[in-house]
C-alpha cells in the first residue's frame, strides 16, 4: 500500500511500536515518500480507540483510505476487556465501526474516500437476534458468523450516513501460512 502512495501520511495503531520497528523500516525503504505515524493503543479498548482517533483528527484534514483488520480467532471462550466487551466482539465489531465513526467527518472531506475491512466478509450468516451478545448462544462460531454479519451491515449502514460516505469494502482475510500444524 505504502508504494502506491505518494507523500501520504500512515498511520498505524498497534500494540507496540517496538514491535512494529522492522515493519516500519520496510515501509519506509518501499516508499521513503510516507510519513508513518505509529500510535501505541489497545485497540480492544473502545477509551483508547477514541483517543487514537483525537489524535488523527487533530492532525489532518481528511482520510482518502481507511485500512483495519483487528481481529482474533476465539479459541478459549469468551473473554473480556476491563471495559467489559467481549474481546472478540470488540476487535472484530465494536471497534471497527468506532474507528469508522470517528473517523467519519476526515473521511468525508476526501474526493473519494474509501474503508477497507478486513475480517470475513462474503461468508455472512445467520446472526441470533434475540442474543446479540450471545450471552445464551456463545461459541467460536457464532461469535465469527454475529462479528462477521454485523460488520456487514454497520458498513452498508456508514455508506448511507453523508453526502459523501466513503465506499466500504469488507473482505475476508484470506488464508495464510503458518508454522502451525495442520
Amino acid at each position: 500500500m505504502a508504494s502506491m502512495l505518494h507523500e501520504a501520511t500512515i498511520y498505524v495503531l498497534g500494540r507496540s511500536a517496538t514491535r512494529f520497528a522492522s515493519q516500519r523500516m520496510k515501509l519506509e525503504s518501499i516508499y521513503p515518500g510516507c510519513n508513518i505515524v505509529f500510535i501505541e493503543v489497545e485497540i480492544s479498548l473502545l477509551g483508547e480507540v477514541d483517543a487514537a482517533c483525537e489524535r488523527i483528527v487533530g492532525a489532518e484534514r481528511k482520510v482518502d483510505y481507511f485500512y483495519m483488520s483487528p481481529g482474533l480467532i476465539p479459541l478459549n471462550g469468551p473473554e473480556y476487556t476491563k471495559e467489559g466487551l467481549e474481546i472478540c466482539f470488540a476487535l472484530s465489531y465494536y471497534t471497527r465501526m468506532r474507528l469508522v465513526s470517528n473517523l467519519l467527518p476526515l473521511l468525508s472531506q476526501s474526493q473519494h474516500p474509501r474503508v477497507l475491512s478486513v475480517l470475513n466478509g462474503g461468508k455472512e450468516k445467520a446472526i441470533y437476534d434475540n442474543d446479540i451478545g450471545l450471552a445464551k448462544n456463545w461459541s467460536p462460531i457464532a461469535v465469527i458468523n454475529h462479528t462477521t454479519t454485523m460488520t456487514t451491515l454497520s458498513s452498508s449502514t456508514s455508506q448511507k450516513t453523508t453526502s459523501k460516505s466513503p465506499s466500504c469494502m469488507h473482505s475476508p482475510a484470506g488464508s495464510k501460512r503458518t508454522s502451525l500444524p495442520g
